[in-house]
């Protein structure tokens, strides 16, 4: 699977409403806007997650957990402006 491919997979699995819902949970169980992991399992946790924001086409990390799964599909795959996506 090609790097455009995966990132159309990921989003087109996440962008659904319910999609958007699992995806913050799993953020927020993985404790990815915790400040910092205590256990090297924390950590690994909160790598796995951070590829999967990586795998949507999403690099930075948000400051909240909402705030970052609402704009994760506003987001261009390519050129970075905002799409319409409805």
């Amino acid at each position: 699977m090609d790097n455009d491919e995966t990132i159309n997979s990921y989003r087109a699995c996440f962008m659904s409403d319910a999609g958007k819902r699992v995806l913050g949970h799993l953020l927020l169980d993985a404790g990815y806007f915790d400040a910092d992991a205590k256990t090297s399992e924390e950590s690994a946790v909160r790598d796995f997650v951070t590829r999967i924001l990586h795998n949507c086409g999403i690099g930075r990390k948000p400051q909240t957990m909402s705030g970052f799964v609402n704009k994760l599909f506003e987001l261009g795959i390519e050129d970075g402006k905002k799409e319409n996506q409805k």
